[in-house]
């Protein structure tokens, strides 16, 4: 099995732009002209597939911290991030331009192998249809991430025999999109909910039913469709395979608790480990000091302060610490920076010399409730309901419930939601893909109201309102194998 998965690294014959450079597999290797062609294989192909959550680039650190460090929930010091804290990356950059570019596109090639060589091999129909369903789930979450980091992106659907087949021109935000919501629907009716037994670990760390769903609600959120965004959302929260948790202390460390829903697990050095934390947690716990990739902002901090115990659950205080002192963003317009807080996220709490065993949630039970308490509220105002969920969250939180009395707007209502997303799902990737949300949102309604958005962070940052750094480059090396792709706007 072991030397099946080393294989499926390997394929197709051409991978696509890893963080610098296009890896041609050498003609003695293993390609899926001789590859997937049994059950076994398949399985292999599949463990793959969750393999590559698992990198750098994704799940293992890029697509959780530089989403803080770009909000106004983080800051930093560290040289590493400085492009992304003040909105200067470049197409050379290559943490997250190249490196999330390349880390998304191994995951579509691994699905893609599995979706190109799954209806020619025998094997138990239920099997076969949950394997294609996780692959394209897997696929269209991999394009989510793109669509939303890049704009278009060039959609490939079956593995690149040979470089020729890569150079395709970006497809529009609107054609990525319905591709996304193409597979979901499709992965949707041939997943299950508990595939994996129901006492098995698996069930929250693969694209169940439940996953899936809220993916689509995810999805559906992101494009303004509320409708289909509380159907999917509702899915998820009457699913008994996840619960709320009644005190939130008991959340974190992710470790296939009642309220995952999708998760990404690591087994520390059984597997490499998940190297996030180390670049988070003053020393000790860490290994050693140095500036932390993401701090939280005094602005956050302030936020968090009124009464909520999630303060001491999700971040911890060292008093003194000389590892979150924040450098001015902008050279040209110092003092930018918020002071230091002295406080640091702790929502991973093992180290373990960069090998943590800590697992990372993709999707959990409260961010479901607040995604089904936003749709609501833009479907009409006022609704029992999405009070209902909202007030959950604030009263687990220690803060009093609200009524039409404290929110009585839909506007003031769709505030609060973003305010407990912000300090709900705090340093956890979420809080830049929201803001970007709003300003959409603002964009296409001005009357929606959102007080603070993507752009206004960018202004924050910079004192520029420049729109073209909503999305990033798209990297120099796929631009040089790919004449066909265009740069974005102002890059």
């Amino acid at each position: 099995m072991k030397a099946l998965i080393k294989y499926l690294l390997l394929i197709p014959v051409l991978t696509i732009l890893h963080s610098c450079k296009l890896e041609v597999v050498p003609p003695n290797d293993v390609t899926t002209a001789n590859f997937l062609k049994t059950n076994t294989e398949l399985e292999a192909g599949l463990l793959g597939c969750y393999d590559a959550l698992q990198g750098v680039g994704q799940y293992g650190q890029q697509l959780i911290w530089a989403p803080e460090a770009m909000s106004d929930n983080a800051n930093s010091a560290n040289n590493d991030v400085f492009e992304f804290v003040n909105f200067t990356f470049i197409s050379s950059t290559g943490r997250v331009v190249a490196g999330s570019w390349g880390d998304l596109y191994r995951s579509i090639t691994r699905s893609n192998t599995i979706l190109q060589s799954i209806d020619a091999v025998t094997m138990e129909a239920n099997r076969k249809n949950q394997i294609k369903g996780e692959a394209l789930a897997l696929r269209a979450m991999a394009y989510f991430n793109l669509v939303r980091l890049f704009g278009g992106v060039p959609l490939l659907t079956k593995p690149a025999g040979s470089l020729e087949q890569t150079k395709i021109a970006r497809s529009s935000v609107e054609e990525v999109y319905a591709f996304i919501l193409d597979d979901l629907t499709k992965a949707e009716n041939l997943v299950t909910a508990v595939p994996y037994s129901d006492a098995s670990s698996l069930n929250k760390a693969r694209m169940t039913k439940g996953a899936v769903n809220t993916l689509q609600a995810h999805v559906y959120l992101t494009t303004r469709q509320w409708d289909q965004a509380s159907k999917y959302s509702q899915a998820v929260l009457t699913n008994p395979l996840y619960q709320f948790s009644t005190s939130y202390t008991n959340i974190f460390p992710a470790k296939l608790k009642a309220e995952s829903v999708f998760e990404v697990q690591f087994a520390g050095t059984l597997d490499g480990g998940f190297g996030l934390p180390d670049l988070l947690l003053p020393n000790p716990p860490a290994t050693y000091n140095f500036p932390k990739f993401v701090i939280p902002t005094v602005k956050f901090d302030t936020l968090m302060k009124s009464s909520d115990g999630r303060r001491t659950a999700y971040m911890t205080h060292v008093t003194g610490s000389t590892e979150d002192t924040p450098a001015p963003v902008n050279p040209a317009s110092p003092g930018n920076m918020e002071g230091n807080t002295d406080l640091f996220p702790y929502k991973w709490v093992s180290t373990n010399a960069f090998a943590s065993a800590d697992n990372v949630y993709v999707y959990r039970y409260s961010d479901v409730m607040l995604m089904r308490a936003e749709a609501l509220n833009e479907l009409g105002y006022p609704n029992a309901d999405a009070f209902t969920l909202l007030n959950k969250i604030r009263t687990r939180a220690g803060l009093p419930a609200y009524t039409a009395t404290q929110l009585p707007t839909s506007a003031a209502f769709r505030n609060e939601v973003a305010r407990q997303r912000q300090l709900e799902l705090c340093f956890e990737g979420k809080r830049w893909f929201d803001l970007k949300r709003y300003y959409e949102y603002n964009k296409v309604d001005p009357s929606a109201g959102y007080t603070f958005t993507a752009l206004d962070q960018i202004e924050a940052r910079t004192k520029t309102r420049n729109e073209n750094l909503l999305i990033l480059p798209l990297p120099r090396n796929e631009l040089f194998y790919n004449p066909a792709a265009i740069q974005n706007p102002g890059y």
